[in-house]
């Protein structure tokens, strides 16, 4: 009988002892532990209704194209229980000089947008006759942007896209790391314009629908309960193997396998022998366990750095504003100044989350960009939220509902340098057979990143393919 502790019961945590788990019915010889330091599961996903509101305390959606977290909903049975976004969620908007401008769509709304001077959009044309990068440097976001598209591109599509994405700082982000398949069409095609007339001229050759250079974006999808219907089928299957309130302390080689010291709230710290261990908390808590197994992976791991982010929501009569919400939201570029990250109009993209005739807004605050304004108290967010919505949307209406979540290391940065740490660290993990670590630290941002890396490491854990 194997012996196998899986770390961590976020999303990816609990994607990992259910990968395991299900492995276990099919092979008796697998005996799985799942240990969680909180006294809930789900990790940053939770859903909660409150006055009638669906509040999310951290992703707020699924895109229905990330195979990883999609496979996980299937197997759960959830399938059949995906609601889709609204039509209207389609439209994206970007912020410049306190106006809402749509991003463009196609072609013919890309040149008539009054988002970028037309110089600005000259240059993006011009992208098809630059030189390939250096395929061997680790390239920041912003570098490959201006690069390759002009500085308007940049300032205007670019630096707000890696705001909504990752809350970060695209003069520190690595390209490889973060889009690496940009990288790729650039190294493989010599450019992004190249790479998406000779993707589209593929498709077309074998009969397929074309959807760009990088493929569709995918439908933004959720549950009628939030996200945290996946937990709760998580949970309700995991429960004869959950351990909540249960913090590792250490891991230490051990025999063939590793010893874990175990804290449980209100139990002595006992120490417990496993054949396999699979790691699936947030990078930023693994040096403290692995220390005293490789101080070198302890160290590698505790350069990477998360941003802080603080998510409002305000909650609306209808009647009282003055705003349609014909979308999904919109983001804001650096250069604005602005103090908030952007604005999700939550219940314009799944109608269901607010009572009739009222309206969810979703704000961003912090991130990379001013991490200190993340963690000011709850009533100064609240203030800074209200604030940003009538500077940005003219809506001066009292809210009728406010919620507030702080996020004191939200989301992983994976910065220039990230693909050599993981690399240095891959390598000494080597030295350690059956210990593998998941969720987003190599790499993959968000939820399918997570559940992708974890059931990898479930896998490896115990060399399955």
């Amino acid at each position: 009988m194997r012996k196998i502790a899986v770390i961590g019961a976020g999303i990816g945590g609990l994607a990992a002892a259910h990968t395991l788990n299900q492995l276990s019915q099919e092979n008796d010889e697998l005996d799985v532990y799942l240990f969680e330091a909180a006294d809930r599961l789900g990790g940053k996903i939770m859903s909660e209704r409150k006055n009638g509101f669906l509040c999310e305390y951290g992703p707020n959606s699924l895109l229905d194209n990330r195979p990883a977290a999609m496979g996980l909903c299937e197997e759960l049975g959830l399938k059949d229980k995906v609601l889709r976004s609204n039509d209207s969620a389609r439209k994206r908007f970007i912020l410049s000089k306190n106006k809402l401008h749509q991003l463009p769509e196609g072609p013919g709304s890309f040149f008539g947008t009054g988002l970028m001077s037309i110089s600005g959009k000259l240059r993006i044309i011009a992208e098809i006759w630059q030189a390939k990068g250096d395929p061997e440097k680790d390239e920041t976001i912003q570098e490959f942007a201006r690069r390759r598209l002009g500085d308007e591109a940049y300032n205007m599509l670019l630096d707000p896209m890696i705001t909504g994405i990752f809350a970060g700082d695209p003069t520190r982000m690595s390209l490889k790391t973060c889009f690496p398949r940009i990288h790729e069409l650039e190294m493989q095609y010599g450019g992004l314009i190249k790479a998406m007339f000779k993707l589209m001229w593929e498709k077309k050759k074998r009969g397929e629908k074309s959807g760009g250079p990088a493929g569709p974006s995918g439908s933004i999808v959720a549950f009628n309960e939030g996200l945290q219907e996946i937990i709760d089928l998580l949970a309700e299957e995991l429960k004869d193997i959950t351990h909540l309130n249960t913090r590792i302390t250490s891991i230490k080689k051990g025999g063939i396998g590793y010893s874990l010291t175990i804290e449980k709230v209100g139990s002595a710290a006992e120490e417990v022998l496993f054949d396999k261990v699979v790691i699936c908390t947030p990078t930023h808590v693994m040096p403290m366990m692995l220390k005293d197994l490789s101080e070198k992976i302890a160290c590698e791991l505790g350069k990477i750095p998360y941003a802080p982010v603080a998510v409002v929501a305000l909650g609306y009569d209808k009647k009282e504003m003055k705003h349609p919400l014909d979308g999904f939201g919109f983001l804001i570029p650096g250069k604005e100044k602005r103090d908030i990250l952007g604005c999700l109009w939550t219940s314009s993209i799944f109608a269901h989350r607010a009572p009739d005739g009222k309206a969810l807004l979703r704000l961003m605050i912090g991130g990379m960009r001013s991490p200190e304004l993340a963690l000011v108290s709850e009533a100064e967010l609240v203030d800074i939220a209200r604030r940003e919505v009538k500077i940005t949307m003219g809506i001066d209406a009292t809210p009728v509902f406010s919620n507030v979540y702080k996020h004191e290391t939200a989301i992983i940065q994976f910065h220039v340098g990230h693909e050599a740490i993981s690399n240095r660290i891959k390598d000494e993990l080597k030295k350690f057979p059956g210990l593998e670590i998941g969720c987003n630290s190599f790499g993959g941002i968000g939820i399918d990143g997570a559940v992708k890396a974890s059931i990898d490491a479930a896998k490896a854990c115990i060399g399955v393919e």
